[in-house]
């Protein structure tokens, strides 16, 4: 089962206590993710019972939202998502990586942050021996990110919600018991999730039921990525749009040919000249008007293009919407 906490939120402090019901107004995200870290770095204590010891702590090139270490001195990780988690549990994977326990570089940087903040006596004592605990917070995870707690002990993914206007915040611990797909095509607070996870056309009920799955993740990654994101239906197609209307991804299910070439195809607002590296891997393919394609078989290839996703979205944001790529 999982567990939920509700905190009154007053001023930039957190309160932990129990509703009498939940007849709660609309659940709605973080006006931003910055002000969602900001939040708990300043509560860590209260809403994590996780004492804090840096934000946006740099090691080996790589940037962790929240540094912090538990009641057992065990080293803990935080990354953070507004909407959908994307490339958070990813992020927080590659960022486990870099802080491997006989890095004395490390354990020198984390012991003087600890004496700092927390006295000698925990800076003495942190539990290197464990590896350390990874907490992802974010709106809405994917079936993926679920799989992949299970197989990951020290993965906790923890859905957030702001209800009455933003004056409770609601954190619920996702069990490691994988939801039905029912369950998981439900679950998503955004309208645009809605939409997507229960529309059913010909297509996908000719793939196979793995990548439906697959398909299923991709779109609900899409959705996720904004308030702004919304979808349209285009004959076999699912396209999709942030901003003022500019289009950052196309998915397409190829279920017809035979079962081995069965595949998502994923199509991309980027500029070719930025992805030499992933062309030349052969990840990613340049088709018609030098556009950036995908295909994708499996959930390791998903994976890596929810990173590539992620920036279409991000570039295409920000973007002169006279330059476009797809």
């Amino acid at each position: 089962m999982s567990k939920t906490k509700f905190f009154r939120i007053q001023d930039g402090k957190a309160t932990a206590f129990t509703p009498k019901n939940e007849d709660f107004s609309e659940p709605v995200s973080a006006d931003s993710e910055w002000k969602l870290k900001y939040l708990c770095k300043n509560n860590l204590e209260t809403l994590l019972d996780v004492r804090f010891l840096d934000e946006e702590f740099y090691h080996l090139s790589r940037y962790i939202d929240t540094l912090g270490l538990d009641k057992e001195n065990r080293l803990v990780i935080i990354e953070y998502k507004k909407g959908s988690a994307g490339t958070v549990v990813y992020q927080a994977e590659q960022n486990l990586e870099s802080v491997g326990i006989d890095d004395w570089l490390l354990i020198d940087k984390v012991e003087k942050l600890a004496s700092e903040k927390l006295g000698n006596e925990v800076a003495q004592n942190i539990d290197w021996k464990k590896i350390p605990r990874l907490i992802c917070i974010a709106r809405q995870f994917s079936l993926t990110d679920m799989k992949r707690q299970r197989e990951m002990e020290n993965l906790e993914l923890i859905r957030y919600e702001f209800l009455d206007k933003k004056k409770i915040l609601r954190l619920e611990w996702i069990s490691e018991e994988l939801p039905s797909k029912s369950l998981i095509s439900s679950v998503s607070p955004n309208p645009a999730h809605k939409r997507v996870s229960q529309e059913r056309h010909d297509t996908p009920n000719q793939a196979s039921d793995n990548l439906l799955a697959i398909y299923e993740d991709a779109k609900r990654f899409c959705a996720g990525l904004g308030d702004d994101v919304h979808v349209r239906e285009n004959k076999q197609k699912m396209l999709f749009f942030c901003g003022g209307g500019e289009k950052f991804a196309n998915l397409a299910l190829r279920p017809k040919a035979p079962s081995p070439r069965s595949h998502l195809r994923v199509y991309m607002n980027l500029d070719t000249n930025t992805l030499q590296k992933e062309i030349d891997e052969g990840f990613v393919q340049i088709v018609k008007k030098k556009r950036p394609r995908i295909k994708i078989y499996d959930n390791e290839q998903l994976e890596r293009a929810k990173l590539l996703l992620n920036r279409s979205y991000e570039e295409t944001r920000n973007r002169d919407p006279k330059e476009t790529y797809l």
